[in-house]
């Protein structure tokens, strides 16, 4: 365990800048989100405050799901130190490495939830389970994308190729993106949320925290959605390490 609280340690002292950013940007949109709906519920609104509220719920969601996956650039700083090949000779296996390096992923999972989490209690949000949800499929795909960048990069084995390689690993990242977004803009669960203006107006669907969503996961159900995005992001999870580990196993020739 000694191990383990070393490298521990050691990545959070390299990396902890790039997480305290993120975390004061998370807990800023946060609080823009909320302020607007805590006072908007005490004066007079023109918008229609279901509206706002899945809109600034979905913002938060979402931006704090792609804040809480983004690469910490541990790899770059590895490599550039020297501290990459040095480690081969120290008693660092690539299990031990890999194990840390999903460990502050899993991290940042856990404190983007917990915002959410605190979000919702402060707000006694009816939007719980669908920003839950987003939040999870927000960081699945977010997360997918960042692990592609990522993986990329560990094939650079000085600092021309890394720079190479970061600009190759953005672009493949932004496709994968580009790529979900057209598969799911075809989907009827696309078409739903693309039309939540005219579901939230329409007598039939006056409440959109009980009808929208469900329309979107009709044979799921929000909680059925819920188990399916944990199953998923425990799989990527599980990819991360098994994949980081083969990469920190590989020596340079």
């Amino acid at each position: 365990m000694k191990l383990y609280r070393s490298l521990i340690y050691r990545e959070w002292k390299l990396t902890r800048r790039h997480y305290v950013i993120r975390l004061i940007m998370a807990l800023l949109l946060a609080v823009l989100m909320f302020i607007p709906l805590y006072s908007g519920s005490r004066g007079e609104a023109d918008a229609d405050p279901d509206s706002v509220l899945v809109l600034f719920s979905s913002i938060l969601a979402a931006s704090t799901a792609i804040l809480a996956s983004s690469d910490n650039d541990m790899y770059k700083k590895d490599l550039l130190s020297g501290w990459k090949t040095y480690s081969h000779v120290l008693p660092v296996t690539a299990n031990n490495k890999a194990a840390v390096s999903t460990f502050f992923k899993l991290a940042g999972f856990l404190a983007g939830a917990l915002i959410i989490s605190v979000y919702i209690i402060m707000l006694d949000s009816k939007m719980a389970l669908h920003m839950i949800n987003l939040y999870l499929i927000s960081f699945a795909l977010a997360f997918l994308a960042s692990m592609v960048s990522q993986f990329i990069q560990y094939m650079a084995t000085d600092k021309k190729t890394l720079q190479i390689l970061r600009t190759v690993g953005f672009v493949a990242a932004m496709a994968i993106f580009i790529l979900i977004d057209s598969v799911f803009s075809r989907s009827k669960a696309g078409t739903v949320l693309r039309n939540s203006d005219e579901i939230l107006e329409s007598p039939e669907h006056e409440n959109i925290f009980s009808n929208s969503f469900y329309l979107v996961m009709d044979k799921l159900g929000m909680i059925g959605l819920t188990v399916i995005c944990i199953a998923v992001i425990a799989g990527l999870f599980c990819a991360h390490y098994k994949i980081s580990e083969k990469f920190f196993g590989r020596r340079e020739p």
